[in-house]
């Protein structure tokens, strides 16, 4: 968990936001991560040393299911953003629709022009 948390998720926590969020928005945005981050690692403090002494290595069970949520939850729920300028995520986001608007740009990303040349 921790190597898979530090490698992959770790950079994500600055940088998913930021690119997502719009000017307006990203300061709020940022803050409520930070939040959600905290509760997080209070959570791993102060619960994970006396979950492994009461339940052991069955304890361990939660993370994994945790894992499985959290990794069908950004697959189904997070846009796609790789390879899109800013405005084209603007463009995104504005649409209502996030994920599938993504996934419509992705299927069609051979052409090119933006969301709202497509439309035409």
């Amino acid at each position: 968990f921790t190597l898979c948390y530090s490698v992959v998720w770790t950079p994500l926590n600055a940088l998913y936001p930021a690119e997502i969020l719009s000017f307006k928005s990203r300061a709020t945005g940022m803050a409520m991560l930070q939040f959600f981050i905290n509760i997080v690692q209070i959570f791993n403090s102060f619960v994970l040393a006396k979950g492994l002494a009461a339940y052991k290595y069955k304890f361990f069970i939660f993370y994994i299911a945790f894992d499985a949520f959290a990794a069908a939850f950004v697959y189904k729920v997070f846009p796609e953003t790789l390879g899109r300028t800013d405005d084209e995520i603007d463009e995104i986001f504005a649409s209502g629709e996030v994920v599938k608007r993504s996934l419509d740009y992705q299927k069609s990303d051979s052409e090119k022009g933006s969301l709202k040349q497509r439309k035409q």
